[in-house]
């Protein structure tokens, strides 16, 4: 089936992009100068009827029409974003208490706070490098108060990772993630919602923020 060169225009627009900068939405003088061309080169033995122009007019207002709702649905995209981020703005310099994030030794006891198991008859504390390796266990309370690691095993300047692993009374066992807990520097819009960075060099999302508090932890 031969293609006229409006019919394929007008699918292309329709399949792809239709921001703003497409040349077909962003100009009707465009589409008139396409139409002209098609006209005047039409093959005489089969002239464009009025039928098909009806069709390439409503193929061409079909195209600014989504072109237009993609544009609107894009201002209101940004501006929910940015009243998202505002929302979180207050956050910057106060302490967030945070699922399973890394956090850096600096030599001071590092406190953390776990999510406590009622079924757990023990639960120990796992601190692992970042390549997953065990440096440091030990037995801690089933509770959900602020505990500290004093940094055994580890070195100072170096980042670990915190678990708790709970033993339950048929003698399975479950490792959750531990929070611990960072100043928030800054807050930015990422490709899969609002990312915080920390004072200690690393970020977290905002599914991994436990609390917020006004006063460190550490």
């Amino acid at each position: 089936m031969q293609v006229s060169p409006l019919q394929n225009l007008t699918t292309k627009a329709a399949g792809g992009s239709l921001g703003a900068s497409n040349p077909v939405t962003a100009d009707f003088q465009s589409f008139l100068r396409l139409l002209t061309a098609q006209l005047r080169n039409q093959d005489p033995l089969s002239p464009l009827d009025s039928t098909q122009f009806v069709a390439q007019l409503a193929s061409f207002s079909t195209v600014e029409q989504l072109a237009s709702a993609n544009l609107r649905l894009d201002k209101i995209a940004d501006r929910l974003a940015f009243d998202v981020l505002e929302n979180y703005t207050n956050w910057i310099g106060k302490t967030a208490e945070i699922e399973g994030a890394p956090i850096l030794f600096t030599g001071s006891p590092t406190p953390f706070r776990l999510d406590p198991n009622p079924d757990a008859v023990s639960v120990d504390l796992i601190v692992r490098d970042l390549n997953g390796a065990v440096v440091y266990r030990s037995r801690i309370d089933n509770s959900d108060r602020i505990q500290t690691w004093l940094g055994d095993g580890g070195r100072e300047g170096e980042p670990f990772i915190l678990e708790s692993e709970f033993t339950l009374g048929d003698g399975s066992r479950i490792i959750r993630p531990v929070g611990v807990f960072d100043v928030i520097t800054s807050v930015r819009q990422g490709e899969d919602g609002v990312v915080f960075s920390l004072a200690r060099g690393f970020t977290a999302s905002r599914a991994a923020v436990r609390g917020i508090s006004e006063s460190p932890a550490y």
